[in-house]
């Protein structure tokens, strides 16, 4: 893919989840200074971490050894993907495809120590907080 259309596509998906949080209340924290980007520790299992960088890519690290690596992108209603699940009108949704584990998932709650996803077609939520 050229650069010049990574980039494009990196600020498009930058703008949407940009223009997502403005549109909420954020605790105490600015708005415009919460990220889903960075390192992200599991509350249900404290060995998984789940990084997200700023280019759309990820990685898994369960006990300090990676376990799963691949790409994420944000979604809407208004800029669907291809889901076999209904989407609300005002939600953001990320696409996770790895190499291991390929999941769609509802942003529920994001501040920055807090991150909350719920996954599609399923009751099973998410909760991370920034590692310690």
């Amino acid at each position: 893919m050229d650069k010049k259309i990574l980039y494009i596509l990196i600020l498009i998906i930058a703008a949407g989840v940009a223009a997502f949080l403005v549109s909420r209340p954020v605790t105490t924290q600015k708005v415009e200074d919460v990220t889903v980007v960075g390192s992200w520790q599991s509350v249900q299992d404290e060995k998984f971490i789940r990084e997200f960088n700023a280019i759309g890519e990820f990685v898994d690290i369960y006990d300090e050894t990676l376990v799963d690596q691949g790409t994420w992108s944000t979604f809407t209603k208004n800029n669907p993907i291809a889901t076999n699940y209904p989407l609300k009108p005002d939600a953001v949704y990320f696409q996770i495809i790895g190499e291991e584990t390929t999941q769609q998932v509802q942003l529920v709650k994001v501040t920055a120590q807090e991150l909350e996803l719920v996954v599609l077609g399923s009751n099973t939520t998410l909760k991370f907080t920034r590692p310690r």
